[in-house]
């Protein structure tokens, strides 16, 4: 395996804590204990031992929102094409101090060409929490070095960048084992095909609850995978899918136990290449998925021809699933010795109202009204669903969303798409405490809220409540005064929150039961505006200007 190395980030390494950071390990180190890896799974006698008790953050026992505080949250700003979290942020002596956590990018390049990589690259280090970059090249004709990269000599200077060469074909499996060597305790993963256009928003909820699995879905996948979920609550199962190819993160240590899980399991040398399809469902917890249209690398938004499932993923789900159901089956055993997970982790699904990032990526779109089946009301049983289409055929027949309502046109992102035409179904009417918010990438203050609404609705201020969250879990309440003018799309409420000088999140609650489902086109507060947003212009601007 051959690397080409650039010089490690001036501050990586440089007085951290065992429970802030990890010791950074030589090249030599981690191209060796990767070589062992490989090969220990490849004879399938991997045998690791990892305790997610060593690591330095654990999910609350309790729904929290676990929001930075206010002195460490960024400013928020509308900068074209740069991260709202300063460099100053992940010093070594920030970090001592605050809650952030430097990543480890993990890139699959993929992509027959040699611009996809480039562009790749040049994305994700606009991102000061992404501390080094490994890149697992996977297109053995096109050798990839770093000067091919073509990126500003500066940049070279402040991040180091890794180039995996394998001879062997590892296929996704070489998401995992480039991971489980990586520096830091939490890795991101991409494939170079797109671009993610949301790292600010799924940093911010990943720092929220960083042990769970955060990955951006496709809107038209979303709904796909909401029935790709698994639950027997008898036998503590409680998983489902995530697709790493858009962006994800994921915490090291479930990297290093699932190849332990990999090594004891005796599949085939093929099922080990499809990795990637065993991970999310073996770590036996529900992955955070947000609803956002990935990039293409030319700018464009992905669609369905451009994005397709491969042929082989029904097959290796399943198999992924009835393997983890026949492990929890085989040991009910208090102290099971199988490495997989059977506590669930916090927050549960009715609590995680994070739903969509903002166009901007300058806020996460938030709500608790959802109108999937919940995995707990289908009890899995491989040996009774005997494949995913009859998973999926299960779930259809329970569900309120119809089967002629197109779900990416009425998805959560449509909130925040910074398109006034497209917009967001509730689907069920909203009841009495439901609600829609925002929290936002930094701290922010308004005097307005703006719902864009084609719908009508008189006296909106006695319908409707209007609450911020500075910090910890205790919403403060504001006065709400209608200002909406006539003929208008949109209701307008001024907004007062006494003694509130900043807030880190805003949310407004239906005082009493709808009758009928609440469409919203848009949600919008002073200092947080979605029309400096360009796609195509935005994306070409922020990778030249590197």
């Amino acid at each position: 395996m051959a690397t080409s190395t650039l010089p490690l980030h001036n501050d990586k390494g440089k007085g951290y804590s065992l429970s802030m950071g990890s010791p950074i390990m030589s090249r030599f180190v981690r191209r060796f204990a990767a070589f062992c890896i490989i090969l220990f799974i490849v004879v399938y006698s991997f045998s690791t031992t990892t305790a997610p008790q060593n690591e330095s953050i654990v999910s609350p026992k309790s729904m929290q929102y676990n929001i930075n505080p206010l002195y460490w949250a960024p400013t928020l700003s509308e900068r074209i094409g740069k991260s709202a979290f300063p460099k100053s942020f992940f010093t070594a002596q920030a970090l001592r101090e605050n809650e952030f956590n430097p990543v480890s990018a993990v890139i699959l390049r993929v992509t027959d060409d040699d611009q996809s990589i480039e562009y790749a690259v040049k994305n994700l280090v606009k991102y000061p929490f992404i501390s080094d970059i490994y890149i697992h090249n996977l297109v053995k004709k096109r050798p990839l070095t770093v000067e091919s990269l073509k990126l500003d000599p500066k940049l070279r200077d402040s991040i180091s960048i890794e180039i995996m060469e394998s001879d062997e074909d590892l296929g996704s499996m070489a998401r995992f084992t480039t991971c489980a060597t990586a520096s830091r305790l939490y890795c991101y993963f991409q494939d170079d095909a797109y671009l993610n256009t949301y790292m600010d928003t799924l940093y911010t909820n990943f720092l929220r609850f960083p042990t769970l699995i955060h990955a951006n879905a496709k809107p038209s996948h979303y709904e796909t995978q909401m029935k790709w979920r698994f639950s027997n609550k008898e036998l503590n199962l409680h998983t489902g899918y995530a697709d790493f190819r858009y962006g994800a993160f994921v915490p090291r240590w479930k990297v290093q136990s699932f190849l332990t899980q990999l090594g004891k399991s005796g599949l085939m040398k093929d099922s080990i290449r499809q990795a990637e399809y065993y991970f999310a469902i073996w770590m036996n917890q529900y992955p955070w998925l947000l609803s956002n249209p990935p990039h293409t690398v030319k700018g464009d938004k992905a669609t369905d021809k451009d994005i397709a499932y491969p042929e082989t993923l029904d097959r290796y789900t399943y198999d992924a699933i009835r393997h983890l159901q026949r492990s929890l089956t085989l040991d009910q055993s208090e102290a099971p010795q199988d490495y997989f997970e059977r506590q669930e982790e916090e927050p549960s699904l009715e609590h995680r109202d994070v739903r969509s990032s903002c166009a901007n990526d300058r806020c996460l779109f938030m709500t608790n009204m959802d109108p999937f089946v919940q995995p707990s009301q289908v009890t899995f049983d491989y040996q009774n669903i005997t494949s995913i289409p009859k998973l999926e055929s299960i779930y259809e027949s329970m569900s309120i969303v119809s089967p002629s309502l197109e779900w990416d046109e009425h998805s959560y992102h449509r909130v925040v798409d910074n398109d006034p035409n497209t917009c967001w179904n509730t689907i069920k009417n909203p009841k009495q405490g439901d609600y829609l918010g925002l929290i936002l990438v930094g701290t922010s203050k308004t005097s307005n809220l703006v719902i864009h609404t084609p719908q009508v609705m008189n006296h909106p201020e006695r319908q409707l409540s209007i609450s911020v969250l500075q910090s910890g879990d205790s919403w403060i309440k504001c006065k709400a005064v209608d200002k909406t003018t006539s003929e208008t799309s949109r209701i307008t409420l001024g907004v007062n929150c006494p003694n509130v000088k900043l807030f880190r999140a805003i949310k407004v609650t239906f005082r009493r039961d709808q009758s009928e489902p609440f469409v919203v086109c848009g949600l919008s507060i002073d200092n947080l505006s979605f029309s400096t947003w360009a796609q195509k212009p935005w994306i070409f601007k922020a990778v030249n200007n590197i």
